[in-house]
């Protein structure tokens, strides 16, 4: 999942851009747009998968499939679909977060440079300003200032790490082993898929390593036959 759990939409945009789609076109189109913010870039293009989002059969799904790339709304390349301005606004969202991250990183420097020598900061409250007292606020100042609203930028989450975590926690520590091996041989994005499809069917807890397991046989079985997957 995407660290950002919202997304700009430009109404007007939205609703001249899908005026030539049908009704089920544009549940499939805004359903794949939502999957593709929320990860924060293109989806595997995994027909079960993107059916079971769907709610509705692998053949009706590939037939909207068609559609939404034929009119331009989707692409699909490299065994993943995104859509070009899905694409334009994460990269400016990334850039807005490095800006503030960095901004907050600036703004911590010269925080840690006043706590080691408080003189600088009374000297730069002007002349004929009182020094600040223990205790005293900034935040009435602070809001004239270049100062970010938020620090909550952190790094990005490592994404082996959320691999792990979601794994693990979905199939539990003790398969941790299995699921290594089936990193190793398939890749983790392909597991990761495999266990999205099996949370779409919801299997008992002791039933979902095989399940999982089972997806993964389906796809070698039909990498080996030469196909996409």
């Amino acid at each position: 999942m995407s660290d950002n759990p919202w997304h700009r939409r430009y109404h007007s945009d939205a609703l001249t851009g899908m005026l030539s789609l049908t009704l089920e076109e544009r549940g499939a189109y805004q359903t794949v747009l939502d999957m593709i913010y929320d990860r924060g870039g293109p989806i595997a293009d995994h027909d079960r998968v993107l059916a079971g989002y769907m709610g509705c059969s692998v053949r009706k799904w590939r037939s909207l499939r068609e559609k939404l790339i034929a009119s331009g709304k989707l692409t699909a390349r490299n065994g993943v679909i995104t859509n070009r301005r899905a694409e334009k606004e994460l990269e400016n969202d990334a850039k807005t977060s490095r800006k503030h991250a960095e901004n907050g990183a600036k703004g911590g420097r010269v925080s840690a440079k006043s706590r080691e020598n408080p003189k600088n900061l009374n000297q730069n409250n002007g002349g004929g300003q009182a020094p600040l007292k223990p205790g005293s606020s900034l935040i009435p100042e602070a809001r004239s200032q270049s100062i970010p609203l938020s620090n909550d930028n952190g790094p990005a989450a490592d994404p082996s790490k959320v691999f792990w975590d979601g794994a693990s926690g979905y199939l539990g520590d003790r398969n941790r082993g299995l699921i290594g091996r089936w990193a190793k041989e398939h890749g983790q994005a392909v597991v990761a898929e495999a266990i999205t499809e099996a949370m779409l069917v919801t299997p008992q807890p002791a039933d979902r390593a095989a399940y999982v397991g089972g997806i993964l046989r389906k796809v070698r079985k039909t990498a080996s036959a030469g196909e996409i997957w």
